[in-house]
């Protein structure tokens, strides 16, 4: 029963977060890798509905198909780059400052001629940063169904 609006509910429908590999059930939703075995592109969303006896229901998701998903891994590249280049398939082959993003401060428009002591070395832009490229890549490996050995750069533009 909601005490703000005097309403009385059959039941409640909540998404939680169901790792595949491991059955590890989490409700932290930005996460990419699960939180008990870090494997990346394992959390599925799966509903959850609460009965009227207070009985707690999870939802079967369908099979996941491997069409498309079958690609041998490409090799790890070395050098100043393999950060950015190579892919991340665990939570622990990020590098730390990669997990979380730094806040942004807020800038004074009008106070751009006169510089603080601390703010000399900063660099201001309104244009907003894409993600990190190690971020960036895990996203894109467990987003869907891409070949992660496709080079884009041989492809012909459609007509």
């Amino acid at each position: 029963m909601c005490l703000t609006c005097r309403c009385l509910y059959d039941w409640i429908c909540r998404w939680i977060w169901k790792c595949h590999a491991c059955f590890t059930v989490t409700v932290e939703s930005g996460r990419i890798f699960c939180p008990k075995c870090g494997n990346g592109g394992t959390l599925r969303k799966v509903s959850v509905t609460v009965g009227e006896s207070g009985t707690v229901l999870a939802a079967r998701r369908p099979r996941i198909t491997l069409r498309g998903t079958k690609f041998s891994l490409p090799l790890p590249k070395g050098g100043r780059d393999g950060i950015a280049k190579n892919l991340i398939l665990r939570e622990d082959q990020l590098p730390s400052k990669f997990l979380k993003q730094k806040p942004k401060k807020k800038i004074d428009k009008q106070g751009d001629d006169f510089v603080m002591a601390d703010d000399i070395f900063t660099h201001h832009t309104d244009a907003k940063k894409p993600l990190q490229p190690p971020m960036r890549k895990a996203l894109a490996v467990f987003s869907g169904k891409r070949n992660p050995n496709d080079n884009h750069y041989s492809r012909r533009r459609p007509k």
